[in-house]
């Protein structure tokens, strides 16, 4: 059996003991996201919700599921749920959630404004300051984009992810040599096959744009 399979059957064997575990219907709702199982999952934090309806942990899990399927409406309800319940010290892990269900229906601002609020309650947190410069770039504020993401560089200087961000608003305010030395730095930072795959596509198409004045097509 996997390892997957013995914290569920563990969980089961738990639950006939004490049944009204909200606590480990939330535990086993995330094994089960895991697993990629998202309705059974979603049925997990419904009983753990029905248990214990004031805890924001669970809105946040069903939230994450329910974005996860596609399903950004309900994600965006159930985080707004998480915020109500716990506002302050926070839920900044429930406004990055939303910012990108948020970005996933091209709502920007909407997206921004979340990030935003995740910061100001952790200021340093090189995730959301990543999304909201990689946000920024795609709704064209890129001075902005790229003071978010020299700031988050600070943090985590050597982080895949936060070079191709500041490559594209780089790259987006046509600043070509700049880009590229980014996305290159990007793929020797790689530490996945998606990050490097990601860096040397980006990378390639860049490159291409930056030698094309120097060998145009021939007119037709």
């Amino acid at each position: 059996m996997s390892e997957f399979g013995h914290a569920i059957e563990n969980y089961d064997e738990a639950f006939k003991l004490f049944p009204a575990n909200a606590r480990g219907y939330l535990l086993r709702g995330i094994v089960y996201l895991d697993k990629r199982e998202y309705d059974r999952a979603i049925e997990d934090f419904d009983q753990s919700i029905k248990l214990d309806p004031l805890c924001p942990s669970d809105f946040n899990a069903r939230g994450f599921a329910y974005d996860l399927k596609g399903q950004r409406d309900r994600a965006t309800a159930d985080y707004d749920r998480a915020i109500e319940l716990d506002p302050d010290p926070g839920n900044a892990t429930a406004f990055l959630r939303q910012a990108t269900s948020f970005q996933a229906k091209r709502d920007y601002d909407r997206a921004i404004q979340d990030l935003g609020q995740a910061l100001e309650l952790e200021p340093r947190n090189a995730r959301a300051l990543n999304n909201r410069c990689f946000i920024r770039a795609i709704a064209g504020a890129f001075d902005s984009a790229l003071a978010g993401c020299n700031e988050a560089s600070l943090i985590r200087p050597r982080d895949p992810s936060l070079l191709d961000s500041r490559a594209l608003a780089y790259l987006r305010k046509g600043l070509l040599d700049d880009s590229l030395a980014d996305y290159l730095f990007a793929i020797y930072q790689a530490t996945g096959e998606i990050q490097l795959k990601e860096a040397a596509e980006m990378f390639a198409v860049v490159n291409a744009a930056n030698l094309l004045p120097l060998y145009p097509l021939d007119a037709d």
